[in-house]
């Protein structure tokens, strides 16, 4: 059962799932679009912008976060 932010439920299907790290997607029909995130472009990410990086549990980050909304691939991080 899958519930909006306006309280209507949904019966959902999975589609797709992986129990080593305990993700699945799920399909529902609600017969009208729904809102959704826009996903954006790193190409055109700029120091100080809002990023968010999905990770699975076993994946380990080797920069610090502030070398990660800093540092570009082949660009050095710069303090602010």
């Amino acid at each position: 059962m899958v519930r909006l932010d306006d309280k209507s439920e949904y019966q959902a299907k999975v589609v797709g799932s992986d129990s080593e790290t305990d993700l699945a997607v799920i399909k529902i029909e609600v017969g009208h679009d729904l809102p959704y995130a826009k996903l954006g472009n790193s190409d055109a990410v700029r120091v100080g912008d809002w990023v968010l990086a999905i990770a699975a549990r076993s994946a380990s980050i080797t920069r610090s976060p502030q070398e990660l909304s800093a540092q570009r691939p082949g660009q050095s991080a710069r303090r602010r």
